[in-house]
């Protein structure tokens, strides 16, 4: 049985990154913990690409 890999998005735009693409992730200070796998700890928190950011869209 295969899974789909689920593709990172923009939480604002809903575009999906592609593997070279930069993007933002923000989170909390006090939600890292110790080492964290960074893909699996990024699909649960809000990306956004670097045109959102520069727009300044929350």
């Amino acid at each position: 049985m295969f899974f789909k890999r689920k593709k990172l998005q923009c939480s604002s735009c809903k575009k999906e990154f592609q593997s070279d693409e930069k993007l933002a992730l923000f989170v909390r200070a006090g939600e890292l913990n110790g080492v964290t796998n960074l893909k699996a700890f990024a699909k649960l928190q809000r990306l956004e690409c670097l045109d959102c950011v520069a727009k300044g869209s929350k």
